[in-house]
């Protein structure tokens, strides 16, 4: 049996078809930090390339 790197399957699995990375985050983070987004609150803002859409 040939085993596929573990993060292979779970790319499968996100609509964007790529896991995220640190960079994906701290994008996120500093948008909503800055001044672009002073009218966004209370959001629930999920990084994760669509997964939670399946």
């Amino acid at each position: 049996m040939t085993r596929r790197p573990r993060s292979e399957g779970h790319t499968r699995e996100v609509p964007a078809g790529h896991m995220g990375s640190p960079d994906d985050i701290a994008n996120t983070v500093v948008f909503l930090a800055s001044e672009q987004a002073s009218f966004i609150t209370g959001q629930k803002v999920a990084v994760n390339g669509g997964r939670t859409l399946l």
